[in-house]
């Protein structure tokens, strides 16, 4: 039996993506700054390590009933004793309101804590969350998700979450009719080589009567993903890896500013491909549906979109053959990656009635039975150990790109880690504006700088 922590609910495997730009409503913020004060003072009360009771309870946000079910199956199977109980919580509630729930005497044993949230950062500073270098060590996990995502996730070297799931994006499928109507020879590696190469595609594009890139800014974090592409290219490993951790706690240093080279070109990047005319007529009122509806219906050429894209093309009657291709890299010397969306997360709190055996069950939601079973339920594994014929039945542009981030890996997005406040909530509608002709990229390397200082002091809203 299932009961909802609150009645507001969304679904959000619509488009998978929308899972990071969802504001907070006043009731979730104001939830969220009550419940801060009670983290941050420290909880009374600790957790039980005795494993008398073999049931646990864990969260299930709306929407992904099927994939917990089938990880719920997994460990049932490896434990048969052992009983689960769900919890249903909403989207809205997982960045605000669970975060008193979490915190309180009735905290479940296996919780939904989404990492580019204030709720996990603040769980952290307050010590709300057990380590689960234990299970991390048991699975392998640094090995199986990889350095860049492993180290993304962890907090001041501690791993506090598993990501359950990943979402890979950035990713621009093309017509490969129309290119090759328009005379425009086939990325080599999948890769679009400059931003010069880009805009002779769109301009090609244009002579036979079509637009270029179709992208959807209406949805508010189309805008801001691609600096998610751009970044990685513009940045060293150390100055990367900065940006994507030290927001985390005041005791971080900054070695990587907001108004430093690297992101300030990802931003110059994204308006010089406004300014060249790479994006179709009307862009910024355009949705990702309107925007999948214009490559399907072959008005454009290309699309921006993600790895769940063509089950969607096949569902909107897709009836011509497509490829796809990354963004081209802002420093040349750079292989551009996929993009990584791992913020599906689940961690221990320090009130979980069961920690042992919730350990269990994130054990066995890590293991390669475990993973495999996300690919049935329209997700993609977050680790590398899930056997190739696995994924025989995904679309052939599926399979290569993972066998592309096999070979050439993968980056967590920033969008994707950093909190929203600080990443996408902030900086996509003024990437829009500045798509519109107003602003600079400097001003908004600024403005995330002093939100920064925010966000690190945990007083963000």
């Amino acid at each position: 039996m299932t009961t909802d922590v609150t009645a507001d609910v969304s679904h959000p495997r619509g488009n998978t993506m929308h899972i990071t730009t969802k504001r907070r409503t006043l009731l979730a913020a104001a939830a969220l700054a009550s419940a801060t004060a009670l983290v941050l003072t420290g909880c009374s009360g600790s957790s039980s390590n005795g494993t008398a009771s073999k049931s646990i309870t864990v969260q299930v946000q709306t929407g992904q009933e099927a994939e917990v079910a089938a990880f719920i199956k997994v460990f049932k199977k490896q434990h048969p004793g052992d009983t689960v109980k769900t919890v249903s919580v909403s989207q809205t509630a997982k960045t605000g309101s669970n975060l008193q729930v979490l915190t309180s005497s009735n905290a479940p044993d296996v919780a939904i804590v989404p990492t580019n949230t204030q709720v996990f950062s603040r769980l952290t500073q307050g010590k709300q969350l057990l380590s689960l270098s234990d299970v991390w060590k048991k699975a392998d996990l640094q090995k199986l998700y990889g350095n860049s995502l492993a180290n993304s996730l962890k907090t001041n070297g501690t791993p506090y979450v598993v990501s359950i799931d990943s979402t890979i994006y950035n990713i621009v499928y093309y017509n490969k009719a129309l290119f090759k109507k328009a005379g425009i020879a086939t990325p080599t590696d999948h890769r679009i080589a400059s931003l010069s190469d880009l805009e002779s595609m769109v301009t090609k594009l244009k002579g036979i009567g079509k637009q270029g890139l179709s992208i959807g800014p209406g949805d508010n974090f189309q805008s801001s993903w691609m600096i998610d592409a751009f970044l990685p290219t513009a940045s060293s490993t150390s100055q990367l890896q900065n940006y994507l951790t030290n927001w985390e706690s005041s005791k971080t240093k900054i070695t990587a500013k907001y108004t430093d080279a690297p992101f300030v070109d990802s931003i110059s990047r994204i308006q010089a491909m406004g300014k060249a005319g790479v994006f179709q007529t009307g862009y910024l009122g355009q949705t990702v549906p309107q925007s999948e509806s214009n490559f399907v219906q072959q008005s454009a050429g290309m699309v921006l979109d993600g790895s769940y894209s063509p089950a969607t093309f096949k569902k909107d009657g897709i009836n011509f053959d497509y490829d796809w291709a990354l963004l081209p890299p802002i420093d040349s010397s750079k292989k551009t990656q996929v993009s990584l969306y791992n913020g599906d997360a689940y961690a221990i709190p320090a009130r979980a009635k069961n920690p042992t055996v919730a350990k269990q069950f994130l054990e066995s939601v890590m293991s390669a039975e475990g993973q495999t079973t996300t690919i049935a339920s329209g997700s993609l594994p977050a680790t590398n150990n899930v056997p190739k014929s696995a994924f025989s039945g995904t679309a052939v542009q599926v399979q290569e790109i993972l066998a592309d981030e096999a070979k050439n890996g993968g980056q967590p997005g920033w969008t994707s880690v950093v909190p929203g406040g600080l990443g996408q909530q902030l900086v996509d509608p003024k990437i829009q504006e500045l798509l519109n002709g107003n602003g600079s990229a400097q001003a908004i390397g600024q403005a995330v700088d002093s939100e920064l200082q925010t966000v690190r002091s945990g007083n963000a809203n």
